[in-house]
């Protein structure tokens, strides 16, 4: 009539566990793992395009103020251009 009562459980042989935080499910903590390293390399990349456009501000902002020395250009100087040739007889000692 009345269904079988559990088995009773000795708490001598079974002592009851302590009640501890029951652990983190496991897919966030697998999804973290496996997009790490995706996340840390936008993450690099991310604060090294701030650090190189603060230096390219700074930069600008200090070449506009003349503060910063002017490079040096790579490409030679344009040669100036030749003297007219009556002005080179008239320079040479010997003209006549």
């Amino acid at each position: 009539m009345f269904p079988p009562s559990p088995p009773s459980i000795n708490p001598s042989i079974h002592p009851r566990l302590p009640t501890s935080v029951p652990p983190p499910p496991l897919a966030p903590v697998l999804y973290i793992i496996t997009l790490y390293p995706y996340t840390c390399t936008w993450l690099l990349v991310g604060v090294h395009m701030r650090v190189f456009m603060y230096i390219m501000c700074v930069e600008v902002v200090l070449a506009t103020q003349q503060l910063l020395p002017r490079r040096a250009a790579k490409s030679p100087a344009i040669p100036p251009l030749r003297a007219p040739a009556h002005a080179l007889i008239a320079d040479t000692p010997n003209a006549q």
